[in-house]
């Protein structure tokens, strides 16, 4: 069926996702057992996004939102940040390569500040499209990947024309 690697006499792990418990009817393997199972979910929690950005963002149409990163600005610049738009999980778009220099998606010309050396993103004039999944990857000179994503929910609705309303001499 699967691989499964014992922690304990009672507690096993099959094909590294799903947990398998086999316990006595003592109250002492039962606390045990509640342990180690609390302690591989904080575990495996832990791993999803590293703490690098929020889990959540929300924010209204036409304004802007900061993904503000945790990772603290080395002495030497990142070798490479790189930030992606995830729309839904088909495809995503290219937001801000950067390296030696910055290859800007052409949706987000004049729509982006980006802070070098932390990582963060600023992205201006929502729009409902612009809700989604955002992913950084950053490469320390060290050669370590630092990963992490977060999710943008926008409120509200656009507006696109102006209504006039004429008075009833014909003025605006």
């Amino acid at each position: 069926m699967g691989c499964t690697v014992p922690l304990s006499p009672f507690l096993s792990i099959i094909d590294s996702t799903v947990m398998h418990l086999e316990l006595e009817n003592t109250s002492d393997e039962m606390e045990t057992a509640v342990t180690h199972f609390i302690l591989l979910a904080v575990i495996s929690g832990l791993t999803k996004g590293h703490g690098v950005l929020p889990d959540e963002l929300t924010a209204n149409v036409v304004e802007e939102v900061t993904f503000t990163t945790t990772v603290n600005p080395p002495e030497t610049p990142f070798l490479t940040v790189n930030w992606n738009f995830f729309p839904n999980s088909t495809y995503f778009k290219s937001i801000i390569t950067s390296t030696s220099s910055d290859i800007i998606g052409p949706e987000y010309e004049g729509r982006i500040t980006f802070n070098r050396s932390t990582g963060s993103l600023k992205l201006m004039d929502l729009t409902l499209h612009d809700r989604g999944e955002y992913r950084v990857t950053i490469i320390t000179v060290g050669g370590q990947s630092i990963t992490g994503s977060t999710k943008l929910a926008i409120r509200g609705e656009q507006i696109f024309h102006m209504i006039l309303v004429l008075n009833a001499e014909g003025r605006t």
